[in-house]
């Protein structure tokens, strides 16, 4: 229950986030809006930070910067892609991200880069899960 609980919250923050690219004013460019986001994510990060620091942070950031760069790319891909997908076609659309995702996230890097479980059920929904998609595209065809 307690993997539910944060995977909501974590939508819940992934909706203000793509709600506040719809709302935003049409950029110029796609980098401006998501330059401005992480420079805010950066700030309350630091704060976050701050108020839960420990005596094994400066050896932490030391050993992680290498992953810490990895991830800043894939946050830039991420916060790119969700710019253009969201502005050009709409918030509805994230329905492709999540199931994408699946795959991406949930079969590559859970079970085959860290070999973590995945049991027939889950098998069964990532299945279910293509055919979303299917039925999503099939879906906005009929509202052309």
């Amino acid at each position: 229950m307690k993997p539910l609980l944060i995977a909501i919250g974590a939508s819940l923050g992934n909706a203000l986030f793509i709600y506040s690219q719809r709302a935003s004013p049409e950029a110029p460019n796609p980098f401006l809006f998501s330059a401005g986001t992480v420079l805010f994510a950066a700030v309350f990060c630091g704060l976050a930070s701050f108020w839960t620091k420990s005596d094994s942070d400066t050896q932490y950031l030391l050993s992680a910067w290498p992953y810490m760069m990895l991830g800043g790319l894939g946050v830039f891909i991420t916060f790119v892609g969700f710019f253009l997908l969201h502005t050009g076609f709409g918030a509805s659309q994230y329905l492709l991200v999540a199931v994408s995702s699946i795959f991406t996230v949930s079969i590559f890097v859970g079970v085959i880069i860290f070999k973590e479980q995945f049991n027939w059920v889950q098998w069964v929904a990532t299945t279910l899960a293509v055919g979303a998609i299917i039925l999503f595209s099939i879906g906005r065809g009929l509202n052309a």
